[in-house]
């Protein structure tokens, strides 16, 4: 059981406990008692030691049985004793002053993030577990053969990591000045994002996982045959994605020079958004996930079978896309060379505003959502049994709506007359009356009642009456006055 000392028990505790293996100095411990235990023929009995954010303490004693060192955010340590020849673990994060963190032969995990004054962690024989994120001035870190995971973020002047044979888990985003990666024979995970020199990762066979985001020096990927995640996203100067038989999960975006994915077998997963010159997507028969938005130089999709969300937003070449017989989620905004939505019956969700070149949206039994906004040349909404909103403002040659039986939401130009929808609740943002209260403005009879878009309900034949009355001017709301372009 950890005992902790405060200003109250100190002497007590030194002089009446009877082990004294695990000590937890309170933060509030005034610097004379920590002088006072420091000094105390009892520190050699210490096993393990907490002292975080204890800022009176400046030095640390000998202690010759301690295993477990804890110290975070002791601003004001200047030192670690060396030679604690039986330390297994040590924490020190937010220690600006330490520097030395050496001479520790059997230490197994090491956590020193936030340390701003080391500039070297070498020669520990046993260390397995190396942190030590935002080490800014952190140069060199070498001759660890144990070492199994290396947590580095953030080190900015650290040039190079070789030489660690036991190495499976590297982590070193933003290790700008990080040049060299080799000798890592056995790294499972690597996560590598902007080092901006880094120009070369090596062969690495047992690779799993390789993410090299805005690694903007970096050419090539190399054949890894076992990597399933690759995320390559903002790496400039990479032209090809090539051959990687295991790989699931492809994400490339804002790859500017990339041209071609090669055919990836089991890729499940793509997003290649914003790759301006990439003229292909590969044929992969288990995608299921496809993004590509913004790349422009691509004019046709593959078949595929199992695809079950397709975003292909402002991909000005694209023509046609196949009936994908899986597909739920279809978003093609600003396909402006799109003429055709296909026929898919498993489709749920479709957003195809600004495509300018679609005359009508087909018989889709199962669309649950529909976007199609701004569409200029959309003249035809067919009955979508299952349809529950329905966005579809600006689109000027749209001639009616349908009676929808589902829809519950509807967004649509101010003069277009609505149908009896008999689950409508929100019309143009605003509550639509219960279906008891819908009665004619005019007549204030309930049966039959259409709805304008300024959420007003009329009887056709009282509006009809009504346009009588104005005699060929423009026909008006009688409510309201809002101009409605629908002819009766």
């Amino acid at each position: 059981m950890m005992i902790e000392i405060t200003n109250q028990n100190i002497q007590d505790v030194i002089e009446n406990t009877e082990i004294l293996s695990s000590i937890k100095l309170n933060k509030n411990l005034s610097t004379q008692n920590i002088s006072i235990f420091f000094k105390s023929d009892r520190i050699g009995e210490i096993i393990e030691l907490d002292c975080q954010s204890c800022s009176s303490v400046t030095f640390l004693p000998f202690m010759s049985n301690i295993k477990k060192l804890c110290c975070d955010s002791c601003f004001n340590l200047v030192a670690i004793p060396p030679l604690l020849t039986n330390l297994e673990t040590l924490s020190c994060n937010k220690c600006p002053l330490l520097n030395n963190i050496s001479e520790y032969c059997n230490l197994v995990e090491l956590y020193c993030n936030l340390c701003e004054s080391v500039t070297k962690i070498c020669d520990l024989p046993n260390l397995k577990y190396l942190y030590s994120g935002d080490c800014i001035n952190l140069l060199l870190v070498n001759n660890l053969p144990s070492l199994t995971i290396l947590h580095c973020p953030g080190c900015v002047r650290l040039q190079s990591i070789a030489n660690m044979i036991n190495l499976v888990d590297l982590y070193c985003d933003q290790c700008f000045q990080l040049y060299n990666i080799s000798n890592v024979p056995n790294i499972v995970s690597l996560k590598c994002n902007d080092c901006s020199r880094l120009a070369e990762i090596p062969y690495i066979p047992k690779l799993i996982i390789l993410s090299c985001e805005y690694c903007i020096d970096l050419h090539s990927i190399p054949l890894y045959p076992k990597l399933r995640t690759l995320n390559c996203s903002g790496c400039m100067n990479i032209d090809i994605i090539p051959y990687l038989a295991s790989l699931n999960i492809l994400i490339c975006n804002e790859c500017g020079y990339l041209k071609y994915i090669t055919d990836l077998p089991r890729l499940t997963r793509l997003e290649c958004n914003q790759c301006i010159r990439l003229e292909n997507i590969p044929t992969s028969p288990n995608l299921d996930v496809l993004y590509c938005n913004s790349c422009f130089s691509i004019k046709s999709l593959p078949y595929m079978s199992n695809l079950t969300i397709l975003k292909c937003n402002q991909c000005t070449q694209i023509e046609y896309i196949p009936e994908l017989p899986k597909l739920t989620i279809l978003s093609c905004n600003s396909c402006v060379m799109l003429k055709v939505i296909p026929v898919i019956s498993s489709l749920k969700t479709l957003s195809c505003y600004k495509c300018n070149n679609i005359y009508s949206i087909p018989s889709l039994p199962n669309l649950n959502d529909l976007i199609c906004y701004n569409c200029n040349k959309l003249e035809y909404i067919p009955d979508l049994p299952n349809l529950e909103t329905l966005n579809c403002p600006e689109c000027p040659t749209l001639l009616s709506i349908p009676v929808l039986q589902k829809l519950t939401k509807l967004t649509c130009d101010r003069t277009l007359l609505i149908p009896p929808l008999p689950k409508l609740k929100i019309l143009n943002g605003y509550i639509v009356p219960t279906l008891s209260d819908q009665e004619c403005a005019i007549c204030y009879e309930i049966d039959n009642v259409y709805f304008t878009s300024c959420n007003h309900s009329f009887h056709i034949e009282c509006l009809k009456r009504w346009f009588l009355v104005l005699g060929g001017r423009t026909q008006t709301c009688p409510y309201c006055r809002c101009e409605l372009t629908h002819k009766y």
